[in-house]
Formats: C-alpha cells, structure tokens, sequence
C-alpha cells in the first residue's frame, strides 16, 4: 500500500520541477520581446500557464472520462487486480483521453477556416 509520505515527496519534487522550469521559460521569453523593443512585443497579451475555452473544456472532459471509466470497469472486477494495475489502467485511460483530444483539435483546425 502506499504512504501518504512517499506520494507527498514525489509530489513535491515533481511540482518543484515544473515550477523552476515554467519559471526559467517566462523568464528567457520575457528576455527575449525586451531584446526585440516595442515591435518585436506581441499584440495581445501572452498566456504561457492556463488554456481557456472550449479545448481545455474539451481536453479535460475527456481525461475525466476516460479515467472515471477505467476506475469503474477496474472496480467490477475486484480482487482480480491488484493497486498498481489499477494506478496503471488510470495512466493509460488518461493517455487515450489526451490521445483523443489530440485528434480531434487537430481534426478541428485543420476544417475551421484559417
């Protein structure tokens, strides 16, 4: 079974990782449009961290999904798996979800008049 310790240690290096790197790309990115001067600025305003709107409506919808009906059809089998193919089967629903999104955004832009 897992202890809560070891999920809180991986959490947080996993979560330091990512803020020290999402940290150094703003920073090189900022860097870079004050090298460039007023022209080189975009026209609106950047939005490096969170997506809004339908997609990410979209792309989470589906994650949620896919990984709500991996816990389901994991749990009408019990005793059949034991707690790492149920950590497992979590990963790779989420995986198809993303796969999922994937095509259809791409399938999305490619008919949306650009």
């Amino acid at each position: 079974m897992l202890d809560l310790g070891e999920v809180l240690i991986v959490l947080t290096v996993f979560g330091s990782v990512v803020t020290i790197v999402k940290t150094v790309a703003d920073y090189r990115v900022k860097i870079r449009y004050l090298e460039k001067g007023p022209e080189g600025a975009p026209t609106k305003p950047l939005n490096l961290w969170m997506e809004t709107g339908v997609d990410s409506s979209l792309k989470w919808g589906l994650v949620c999904l896919f990984v709500g009906a991996a816990v389901l059809i994991i749990q009408m089998m019990p005793g059949y798996l034991d707690e790492k193919a149920v950590l497992g089967g979590m990963f790779v629903a989420a995986g198809l979800g993303l796969l999922l999104y994937y095509f259809i955004s791409d399938m999305r832009k490619k008919s949306s008049p650009a």
